[in-house]
């Protein structure tokens, strides 16, 4: 006795799996903006003992 064919349940699952979006890139403005943050957070600030 054989077991009948497995139907899945939704034949367009696989399909949209298969399609699902990645990793995006990051805008241009994303990319100015975090460098501007890099650069203020690398400034430094004088010593207050001199």
């Amino acid at each position: 006795m054989t077991a009948p064919p497995v139907k899945p349940r939704n034949p367009f699952a696989g399909l949209a799996k298969a399609r699902s979006a990645g990793p995006h890139e990051r805008s241009k403005s994303a990319e100015r903006q975090a460098a501007k943050r890099a650069i203020a957070k690398a400034k430094l600030k004088p010593d207050p003992d001199d």
